[in-house]
């Protein structure tokens, strides 16, 4: 079940993101191609970058303690994902991947043979924070219109 909703979810993360970001700071709306772009299983650097997206530019409308858990919610993720950086780059894998090529990588893809799924431990905060996003780009929208 897990492998099935973690390409949707990470991909709603993703797309979700960008699109507050967006709305936050006033741009046009993104573009088809670069929805189109965001709509499948996005690579691990692009769930990093998404990740990194500092919080208080996207929260301007919660108050501080909110913003500060969201913060540390959003740190508790990138840990995460860097400990993915981490299993993909064992010695111990037949084939490792560096930085560089995991960062290009999908996690439903670089799954080592064996191992537990990468995405462990992420799939669940993803689905709240996914959920959460909507609800800020709604908020956003509606103080705009």
């Amino acid at each position: 079940m897990e492998k099935v909703m973690w390409p949707c979810v990470s991909a709603y993360t993703v797309l979700g993101i960008a699109v507050l970001e967006r709305v936050v700071d006033g741009k046009p709306p993104l573009t088809d191609q670069v929805v189109a772009g965001l709509a499948g299983e996005p690579t691990l650097g692009q769930l990093h970058a998404a990740l990194s997206v500092p919080v208080p530019a996207l929260l301007t409308a919660r108050d501080a303690q909110s913003v500060e858990s969201a913060q540390e919610r959003r740190e508790q993720l990138l840990a995460r994902v860097e400990g993915v950086y981490e299993c993909l780059a064992d010695p111990m894998l037949p084939s490792p991947l560096t930085r560089e090529p995991a960062a290009v990588s999908r996690l439903t893809e670089a799954q080592p043979v064996g191992t537990d799924a990468l995405w462990e431990g992420l799939l669940e905060p993803l689905v709240l924070l996914a959920g959460q996003t909507s609800s800020d780009v709604a908020f956003h929208l509606r103080r705009r219109g």
